[in-house]
């Protein structure tokens, strides 16, 4: 069933917290994380790292889900193909701020592949193999303010620095990524219109899809 964009958040990390210790991960639908007293809540952005064997989980956003107290779960997230968790790995929670006076959130995120090229003398057409998969970027669009979320772009867009984002549909479905803003700027200025700019996010890593 379609699902209506009206009402939908574009969020940016602002803030992050102490770590939490990671002491398991099971290679699940969804994968559980087990970390004592986490104090997470459902639907709030995580940023995992430091993981030792199950390492498809390093340096990804996600989105917390099924919470208990030792316990949670990366909403929307199939690990049943994730190499075994060995040991070690820090969650560490994000604030997200609500990027105001968001127009579009997109195209992008569209998740091709590499083609590898193997063909060879003993072919009879062309053969390929596909490599990583490559999310893209997110572009889109804003009416320039001052607010909280904006001014968080301007300075990710200078320094270049790795931060989490996050999409929210009315739904309560949540796309959770980590990028680098390769862009922020004012788009044309002219009669009769409103101070628009537009935005461009390098997708760095695998994006946890909306779930």
């Amino acid at each position: 069933m379609a699902e209506k964009t009206q009402g939908a958040i574009f969020a940016v990390g602002t803030a992050t917290a102490s770590t939490k210790v990671i002491t398991a991960i099971t290679a699940a639908n969804p994968p559980q994380v087990t970390s004592a007293t986490h104090g997470y809540a459902n639907g709030a952005i995580v940023f995992i790292t430091g993981v030792v064997g199950m390492t498809q989980v390093n340096n990804r956003a996600f989105v917390v889900a099924n919470q208990a107290t030792n316990t949670f779960e990366l909403k929307g997230v199939d690990g049943t193909s994730y190499t075994a968790y060995a040991s070690a790995g820090t969650a560490a929670l994000k604030t997200m701020t609500t990027v105001g006076e968001t127009r579009v959130a997109g195209p992008g995120l569209d998740g091709e592949s590499q083609e590898i090229d193997t063909t060879n003398l003993l072919s009879t057409s062309k053969e390929f193999l596909l490599g990583l998969s490559d999310d893209g970027t997110l572009s889109g669009s804003c009416f320039i303010t001052t607010d909280t979320g904006q001014a968080r772009l301007r300075s990710l867009r200078e320094s270049g620095a790795l931060e989490a984002f996050s999409i929210t549909m009315p739904s309560g479905k949540v796309l959770a990524l980590m990028g680098r803003v390769k862009s922020f700027g004012v788009n044309e200025i002219s009669p009769d219109n409103a101070l628009q700019g537009s935005f461009s996010i390098r997708v760095s890593n695998a994006v946890a899809w909306f779930a």
